[in-house]
């Protein structure tokens, strides 16, 4: 156990800032800590994978409710009492609204947040408000939350085949329902390199006493999640602040563990000094352009060299003695290094799907066949590109100029603009 290392020293300044009065104002919880322990130890919990259902139903059996916000069986649409509402249309929207009692600031941040939401997110999003609008109401109020998705160091949580969701979105609810967002004591992440940015969630929750957060890879909803989130549940009933990482030693991914409490600050892995970090990643640097070029391929999105490449990359990213100069570079070579790892797996089949119809086009306006790239292998795939730029030429017509960037920017450089993070 370390106290002190990267997250350790954010977590002591927290801790100072709090005991000089600099921590969020505590909001008004008095109706909360009436209520009887087995209410209050209710768990709102937001499952943007499929699996995620399985991660509620273990912490169903430990006899606590559990509040489960998981993706809708239509995009964008959610059913109350028979009816059924459109998100991802104005209509929709309003008619939701119409059926909650909310004042008009929380109606504008409700009305914005699902607005400007990425496709099949709004689902999620309407019925975490949904969920708020009603402990605003008086009605009993989960004091602890669990957020199970895919992440990989950024403000943001996705799931497969579902929407994106971002901090800055919750942090939104969480302004329109004060009572809802103060009553939150406890945040469990099941996501990986969730540790990364966990010291921005007392922003929208100002009175969090711990958080469970992974510095590396979480286990999965079939291997391991369930025993993680049984023994935070244990931990975390009442005003409990004794939440340790050594709970999850000798348990899959328990090295991955990082705690955050308000009486212990941060608690995570002894972290390596940044120049080991630095010397590994500058290392890396050939396995990264391997893979990149697709002399080596990936085998396994788990384990292998270019994992072991992004692994040390998030280290270095979340070191506390690493300057601003250096993280720009780092955090672009992370969103590369992501969506290179799942490339074979995920990634060409997702491209060739989105984008089929301008590729054929491009291909097709120079007078080519155009190839399968979800057919294709990472080198056979540069190779493509790179035989297409050629006969594009200098000047190449419209079709042929949004086909290459297509390829170049999308499918060569893996950019976040055309590769989305949900195709992860």
């Amino acid at each position: 156990m370390s106290f002190g290392t990267a997250g350790g020293s954010v977590g002591r300044e927290c801790l100072e800032s709090r005991n000089r009065n600099q921590w969020p104002a505590a909001a008004d919880t008095s109706n909360v800590r009436r209520m009887s322990v087995a209410k209050r130890d209710a768990i709102l919990f937001i499952g943007l994978n499929p699996q995620a259902r399985l991660e509620a139903g273990e912490l169903r059996q430990s006899g606590r409710k559990v509040v489960f916000i998981g993706n809708s069986k239509s995009a964008d649409r959610i059913e109350i009492g028979g009816r059924s509402f459109d998100l991802a249309t104005a209509d929709g929207r309003r008619a939701l609204l119409g059926t909650l009692k909310l004042s008009s600031f929380q109606q504008n941040v409700v009305t914005s947040v699902l607005t400007d939401a990425t496709t099949n997110s709004r689902d999620e999003l309407g019925k975490l408000a949904l969920t708020w609008a009603s402990t605003e109401r008086g009605h009993a109020i989960p004091n602890r939350m669990v957020i199970s998705a895919h992440h990989a160091g950024t403000n943001e949580f996705w799931g497969y085949n579902n929407g994106i969701i971002s901090f800055a979105q919750i942090k939104n609810l969480a302004s329109a329902f004060p009572r809802a967002a103060a009553a939150i004591e406890h945040l469990h992440f099941s996501a990986c390199y969730s540790a990364l940015k966990m010291m921005i969630w007392p922003q929208a929750f100002p009175n969090l006493m711990t958080m469970w957060a992974y510095s590396g890879s979480a286990p999965g909803s079939l291997s391991g999640a369930g025993v993680h989130l049984r023994m935070w549940e244990r931990a975390t009933r009442g005003h409990n602040m004794q939440l340790h990482r050594t709970r999850a030693k000798n348990t899959r991914k328990g090295a991955n563990v990082t705690v955050w409490s308000r009486l212990y600050g941060t608690e995570e892995e002894v972290v390596e000094s940044i120049q080991t970090l630095r010397s590994r990643v500058a290392a890396g640097e050939r396995v990264f352009r391997d893979f990149l070029e697709g002399d080596q391929l990936v085998t396994s999105t788990d384990s292998g060299p270019l994992r072991d490449y992004y692994n040390d990359v998030q280290a270095l990213l979340q070191h506390m003695d690493l300057t601003e100069a250096e993280r720009p570079t780092l955090e672009a070579k992370r969103e590369t290094t992501v969506r290179l790892i799942f490339y074979q797996s995920e990634i060409r089949g997702r491209f060739q799907q989105t984008y089929g119809d301008a590729l054929a086009a491009g291909f097709a306006v120079l007078r080519l066949n155009a190839p399968n790239f979800a057919l294709l292998d990472r080198k056979q795939a540069v190779a493509a590109i790179r035989d297409y730029q050629a006969k594009a030429g200098a000047n190449p017509p419209t079709a042929a100029r949004r086909c290459l960037q297509l390829l170049t920017e999308g499918l060569r450089d893996l950019s976040t603009q055309l590769i989305p993070v949900n195709w992860i």
